[in-house]
């Protein structure tokens, strides 16, 4: 398996906060960056009343017709977190409305990731990541069709991560 391409695989929620219990003990925030990227249908202002995040960008699917139709529409955001102690019951706050992405980068390239940023394209956001040798994304969907557990992760990391984490996934 190619990590530096990410790979999709099931897994199940105490994975995925055993990872993110892991990510919060370990990241370096004097060198690195955490960004959440992900959908929901509340309100993520919520978020910045009950957690130490920024506010990126926020941008509602509610265009074209359906701006007149009162049905549900999530948004997309992109949250900053500044204390990495907080990434798990951040994403426990957000579990249901899913899939969400962590971003963790050096912050050398956080201004040009902040630059390029594209909420629509998380790809091309990928992309902009990987110029961090020890770069490490984490994607989790709580509530995966496909998956033979109902849930799934996307994992993509640099060739340089710390062998400890690399030995953790």
């Amino acid at each position: 398996m190619n990590k530096e391409k990410g790979i999709y695989q099931d897994a199940d929620t105490e994975r995925f906060y055993r990872i993110l219990g892991y990510l919060s003990k370990t990241i370096d925030e004097n060198n690195k960056v955490i960004y959440l990227v992900g959908s929901t249908f509340t309100d993520i202002v919520d978020a910045t009343e009950k957690f130490d995040v920024e506010i990126i960008k926020i941008k509602s699917l509610r265009t074209g017709w359906l701006k007149i139709v009162p049905i549900p529409v999530s948004k997309n955001f992109i949250i900053k977190l500044k204390n990495k102690q907080e990434l798990v019951e951040i994403v426990q706050s957000l579990e249901e409305h899913d899939p969400i992405e962590i971003f963790i980068f050096d912050k050398n390239i956080e201004d040009r990731f902040l630059k390029n940023f594209n909420i629509d394209n998380r790809v091309y956001t990928r992309n902009i990541i990987k110029e961090d040798s020890q770069y490490f994304i984490y994607g989790m969907d709580f509530d995966n069709m496909e998956s033979t557990t109902g849930a799934m992760e996307f994992i993509s990391y640099g060739k340089n991560i710390p062998r400890n984490m690399r030995w953790f996934l």
